[in-house]
């Protein structure tokens, strides 16, 4: 923990700006698109 008053965010909570939210955003989007579109594939098939 920082001694002085900084801290890792801003007072505002600015965290939409971090890399790290950032990047897990995009694994997040990226694993419900490929979820969906498996979901999708296997009500093709009939398999349900």
């Amino acid at each position: 923990m920082p001694t002085d008053n900084s801290s890792f965010l801003a007072p505002k909570g600015d965290y939409k700006n971090l890399i790290a939210f950032q990047k897990s955003e995009c694994i997040y989007d990226i694993t419900c698109y490929c979820l969906s579109n498996i979901g999708a594939l296997v009500l093709d098939w009939g398999v349900v």
